[in-house]
């Protein structure tokens, strides 16, 4: 198990190697942790796609510091991540909440970050998130996955696990608080963004305002909608999703 100590927590991480071009870094959403990717959309990316998954602090087996959750606090800890990685630049893809993290970022440090794939990204500056944010918890727990190598054995997923480590960050941290907070990312700053970004949204997400916000506000943009599918629509359909992330990140200029 690969812990980086960075910012002022460790991160749990997997990385693989490849000669195809910048790494693809993916940013699980609320919940969730690594294993989102792992198990459904990595095995569809080119095996030569270098890939970086890591925990966001709080969730998987990374560490869960009592405050710092807001977008701008796990963005500066991707940023250290990526500085502990020797990683110069790379590809952000996010899901979800992993979505404003990997926009955030974009915001902070733009030289890091050559493409955006924002998958049913939320962004509460766009699309306020409800006062309940503890009904997000919607995945099974798949904490159990296996590390990015072919001769590790694979482990059972554990459904319960995640959804006690997601009651344990909202009553035990400041993350009920954090998670909500616009954080300086800001209708304005978003639109300041020069990006090459690709918005993915399921034509049934319960996201669709940020996907039209973001549409009208980010000035390098280009929308594609999921058929018939939700929020989830990354794991529901991980071919589409990966060929779509492939195809965007092989025409960046």
């Amino acid at each position: 198990m690969a812990l980086a100590a960075v910012h002022d927590v460790r991160l749990h991480y997997q990385r693989r190697e490849g000669a195809g071009g910048l790494p693809v870094v993916l940013v699980h959403g609320l919940a969730a942790n690594l294993a989102f990717w792992y198990l459904t959309v990595v095995p569809a990316l080119p095996p030569d796609l270098p890939v970086v998954l890591y925990d966001l602090r709080g969730h998987g087996r990374s560490e869960m510091p009592r405050t710092q959750y807001t977008t701008a606090d796990m963005a500066e800890d991707l940023h250290a991540l990526l500085g502990h990685l020797a990683i110069d630049r790379a590809h952000l893809v996010g899901h979800s909440f992993g979505g404003s993290v990997a926009l955030h970022l974009a915001v902070l440090h733009p030289d890091e970050v050559a493409s955006l794939v924002l998958a049913d990204a939320r962004v509460a500056a766009l699309q306020p998130w409800p006062r309940d944010v503890s009904r997000l918890a919607q995945l099974p727990d798949l904490a159990g996955a296996a590390p990015l190598s072919p001769r590790a054995p694979a482990r059972r997923p554990r459904p319960d696990r995640g959804r006690r480590r997601w009651r344990q960050l909202l009553d035990q941290t400041t993350a009920r608080r954090d998670i909500a907070q616009e954080a300086g990312l800001t209708r304005e700053r978003i639109a300041s963004l020069g990006t090459e970004s690709l918005l993915i949204y399921g034509s049934r997400s319960h996201c669709l305002p940020s996907c039209d916000g973001l549409g009208a506000t980010l000035g390098r943009s280009r929308t594609v909608l999921v058929p018939d599918a939700g929020h989830f629509h990354p794991v529901e359909r991980p071919v589409l999703f990966a060929r779509e992330v492939q195809a965007f990140v092989r025409g960046v200029g």
